[in-house]
């Protein structure tokens, strides 16, 4: 708990679930967590945070909090839907939200629970930011998102989408208008590889390429396809964005996809589960290796 970020009650959702309370369980885990759902697909709790701090994991695997609360959001979502956290009476403080991915999301909710009137603003038309449009589908159904996002909008938060600060409304405005701007833009600047050849032609920038394909939605990215993979991509980086798009890839083309790391499988910063289903697609992975440059010789 003292790692996680949100200090779920991880102790208190294990306990309610062991004796068959799932509300009680959902009603522990959203005090802090209104993404919860998301969370459990996405949060990387093998990687740094709750599981990975498990005392139980010295005598084997730790407790699976995340598959845990996985069990205890679908049950709501699909089986029993649970009352909303009680708020505060209306303060008459009002914010502006610049950004509707999760931060956004779980900061005007909150702010709603104080009792202050919180409106996001955010320049795309589906909510969620890159967690809507920068994780596949396989990772993060956009039903769940979608659902938990609504269930914020129905809290009293008001959602102005297709609506760009600089562009459409100025942040002087904002700033005019409300008694706080919150800014909730999201990190979306990747940085530019150094390597002599990256501006080439069929060189892609990996956070540009999982929008392009999810922000309307595949179906709609396959009758209008922005890129010409081929049948042999080469994916740089051992991450989880990497794997994202070399997964993503290897369903778009149905040919070689290759994740090329500098490091070994071991130290590889992805969950572990992720790189065993990518294996399993057909998922290429070559270790110790980094390029030197990128060559348009030859038209490859």
């Amino acid at each position: 708990m003292d790692v996680c970020p949100l200090q779920t009650d991880i102790r208190g959702m294990c306990e309610a679930v062991s004796r068959g309370d799932r509300a009680t369980a959902y009603r522990r885990i959203r005090e802090t967590n209104p993404l919860l759902g998301t969370t459990a697909r996405c949060c990387p709790q093998l990687d740094s945070l709750c599981e990975t701090a498990c005392v139980i994991e010295t005598r084997g695997e730790p407790v699976a909090s995340r598959m845990i609360q996985r069990f205890v959001a679908d049950w709501e979502r699909a089986v029993s839907r649970q009352p909303d956290p009680v708020s505060r009476p209306p303060s008459g403080r009002r914010v502006a939200v610049i950004g509707g991915g999760p931060a956004g999301l779980a900061a005007a909710e909150l702010l709603t629970r104080f009792g202050h009137s919180a409106t996001i603003y955010d320049e795309l038309s589906n909510l969620g930011g890159t967690a809507w449009y920068g994780i596949p589908d396989y990772h993060l159904p956009k039903d769940v998102l979608r659902y938990e996002a609504a269930r914020i909008v129905g809290m009293g938060v008001d959602a102005i989408t297709m609506m760009k600060v600089g562009r459409d409304v100025m942040f002087d405005d904002l700033r005019a208008d409300y008694d706080a701007v919150l800014i909730a833009t999201g990190a979306k600047d990747v940085p530019k590889p150094d390597t002599p050849g990256s501006d080439l032609k069929g060189v892609y920038d990996w956070y540009k390429f999982l929008e392009d394909v999810f922000i309307d939605g595949v179906d709609r990215y396959l009758n209008d396809p922005k890129y010409e993979l081929g049948k042999r991509v080469l994916v740089i980086g051992g991450g989880d964005s990497a794997l994202d798009c070399a997964r993503t890839a290897l369903r778009l083309t149905g040919g070689e996809v290759t994740m090329v790391y500098r490091r070994t499988e071991a130290e590889m910063p992805v969950d572990k589960i992720l790189i065993e289903e990518g294996k399993e697609e057909g998922l290429r992975l070559r270790f110790l290796l980094s390029p030197k440059e990128y060559s348009g010789e030859g038209g490859g």
